[in-house]
């Protein structure tokens, strides 16, 4: 029976010397926390025997613990790193809609190619939805935190209103040889034009389209003429553009515009784009754009995300609009030494966990999310490196018992 014993000595010695490997080789691993192993004696108790005569029948490994003290911060800087100081585990699911729920400390997230925040496994971060202003709408209801690349409706250019500082008389940007103009327009060449703007609309995709206008002085003004002339044409990608009717913007004597003269629809590759020019003057000597709008519309694009104290995620949308998309779910169980590991520093309920309770950041027993934050394993390497050596002395005891235990033997055999 001492071979039996010794031998259960060494299955410990063996189970421990794994369980202190495993802890160092996850030193570096983001939300793990290490492992402890315990062990049971065994004893017989057959009937009617001396409790006073009893011996040891040797060990078992018990239980393996998981040990949830807090493990240090590391800052990253990067938004969707997050980190619970306190108690709570983020809530997972392998897949969108379905699958079992996985919990962790492990708050390495970013986005994945549809906009889920995600882990490095791909399992989904769950939040509770809220408003635009932050307000939780549903702690009902738990789904993946998804992140739009663009806010808003896209919205093509119709209609666009442009004011032009044009110059007095002749003094235009160009190099257009004589007024008025005697060579056909041709946007290749600025000798056959005064000056010209691009200005840039949007597609029905909310694209931005590169547009230039084109100003063909026709009239200057004398002493028998007070009004100055231009005919407009127009290119967008390109591609020409034709007005509706000979389109010209035309000035008095005072420098306005005359009235009637300057609306106009430009019409090209199946688009018509009204512009309009009524509020241009002709009081400078330089041409300028003053002002220039349209009815186009581009998605805004996400510009930066936020995850506050309160684990709400703001997002920003080109620096002026930003909006809550949800807030990040925590959960707990009643016996943190019941949950099941399953890898990627992650766990599973068990009967013996109890089913998961479900908070938020700071609140009921929670901790704090830190955002930019990373926990790092609670391992002690030093101590770790000590408890294996403490392993590997109760390995070669073991090992020493056995090897007594063989010796007699031997020696029981040799009588005769």
């Amino acid at each position: 029976m001492s071979a039996l014993t010794a031998l259960t000595g060494l299955h410990a010695a063996q189970a421990d010397i794994a369980n202190t490997s495993n802890n160092i080789a996850n030193v570096n691993t983001v939300g793990y926390h290490k492992s402890r192993t315990e062990f049971a004696d065994l004893y017989s108790t057959p009937p009617f025997s001396d409790p006073k005569k009893q011996t040891g029948l040797g060990t078992r490994l018990a239980h393996v613990g998981k040990s949830f003290n807090q493990g240090s911060f590391e800052q990253t800087g990067n938004t969707l790193d997050l980190g619970i100081q306190g108690q709570g585990f983020f809530a997972l699911r392998p897949e969108k809609d379905a699958g079992e729920m996985t919990f962790s400390r492990a708050g390495a997230f970013g986005l994945n190619a549809e906009g889920n925040v995600v882990n490095a496994g791909g399992s989904y971060m769950l939040s509770y939805p809220s408003a635009e202003d932050g307000t939780v709408l549903s702690k009902s209801i738990i789904q993946p935190l998804y992140v739009p690349s663009f806010r808003g409706d896209p919205k093509q250019t119709d209609n666009a209103s442009i004011t032009l500082a044009v110059p007095t008389g002749s003094n235009a940007q160009g190099t257009q040889d004589a007024v008025p103009a005697t060579l056909a327009f041709d946007a290749d060449d600025n000798t056959t034009y005064a000056f010209s703007t691009p200005f840039s609309i949007y597609d029905t995709e909310g694209v931005a389209q590169e547009a230039e206008l084109f100003f063909v002085m026709t009239d200057i003004p004398d002493a028998t003429n007070t009004v100055s002339r231009y005919e407009v044409h127009m290119k967008l990608d390109g591609v020409p553009y034709t007005p509706s009717s000979t389109m010209t913007l035309a000035f008095d004597e005072s420098g306005l515009p005359i009235e009637g003269e300057t609306p106009v629809d430009f019409t090209g590759d199946g688009r018509t784009i009204n512009i309009d020019f009524a509020d241009s003057t002709q009081m400078t000597d330089e041409f300028a754009v003053v002002t220039l709008d349209h009815d186009g519309v581009s998605p805004r694009g996400l510009s930066n995300l936020e995850v506050d104290g309160n684990g709400i995620v703001w997002a920003n949308y080109s620096g002026t609009d930003t909006i809550a998309l949800g807030q990040v779910v925590l959960a707990n169980f009643t016996n943190l030494n019941g949950l099941s590991p399953v890898g990627d520093s992650s766990y599973k309920a068990t009967a013996v966990s109890g089913m998961p309770y479900y908070g938020q950041s700071g609140i009921s027993g929670f901790g704090n999310i830190r955002s930019g934050s990373l926990e790092q394993a609670n391992v002690d390497l030093t101590a770790e490196l000590v408890d294996l050596i403490a392993s590997q002395r109760n390995y070669q005891a073991s090992a020493k018992a056995l090897e007594t235990s063989n010796s007699l033997s031997q020696t029981i055999l040799q009588l005769r």
